[in-house]
């Protein structure tokens, strides 16, 4: 690297005279290429597994205190929802697992799924059966506590955009609203009081960890 004293620039070229003035140039110091690191936007592959591994054993365990629900009030309700709640949890389980290592907005197509289970479920509940609530008071809110669960572990998977951070955190308060409106609406309250607290805890929690750009554009959206 050349460099010339009138023009108090470097010249990386073999040339002896400078190019804008014409002056002679002077060697100069060795330009040295500074590699900037590449931004890591996701975990490594293997704490990915892990939190897949993590999220299938959660299922799992929401299916057999499902199960476990169904038969204690089985006399009150005798309608075997364990099954329909079997049948939700696989799906949101299958659609997780698939997307919980790509970089799209999970969040938004888990609760896409949600609501249009929930209309499957309700629809089943009040005109198939004698509208004992049992999608109001058991199935929705397990696929909710569900959901919301999945979409934190996504969160924690992964190294996100802070408008995606963002997004995600308000889908997981916008489920906990929901789940109050069906206390409106319930029977039996323990699991919709379950599934939203998990929903609030669940935000604040993902404000904690998320940075100031996070929290001043909630600042914007919500015009604080």
């Amino acid at each position: 690297m050349k460099k010339c004293n009138s023009c108090k620039v470097s010249v990386n070229t073999n040339m002896s005279y400078c190019p804008l003035c014409g002056d002679q140039l002077v060697q100069g110091e060795d330009f040295v290429a500074i590699n900037f690191p590449t931004p890591k936007k996701y975990i490594d592959k293997s704490k990915k597994v892990f939190i897949s591994r993590l999220f299938s054993i959660l299922a799992v365990m929401t299916v057999l205190a499902s199960i476990i629900v169904n038969v204690i009030t089985y006399n009150d309700a005798p309608y075997l929802w364990s099954v329909l709640s079997l049948i939700a949890v696989l799906y949101v389980w299958s659609l997780v697992t698939k997307s919980i290592l790509k970089k799209d907005n999970v969040a938004k197509i888990l609760f896409k799924q949600f609501f249009y289970i929930s209309l499957m479920l309700l629809a089943i509940d009040f005109l198939l059966t004698d509208s004992s609530h049992w999608s109001i008071n058991y199935a929705i809110p397990a696929l909710s506590l569900l959901i919301c669960i999945s979409t934190t572990a996504v969160v924690f998977a992964n190294l996100l955009f802070y408008r995606d951070h963002l997004h995600y955190a308000l889908i997981i308060l916008l489920m906990g609203f929901l789940q109050l409106i069906l206390l409106f609406f319930s029977t039996w309250n323990l699991l919709i009081y379950i599934s939203s607290g998990y929903s609030f805890l669940a935000f604040i929690v993902l404000l904690i960890i998320a940075d100031k750009k996070v929290v001043n554009e909630l600042k914007k959206r919500l015009h604080f």
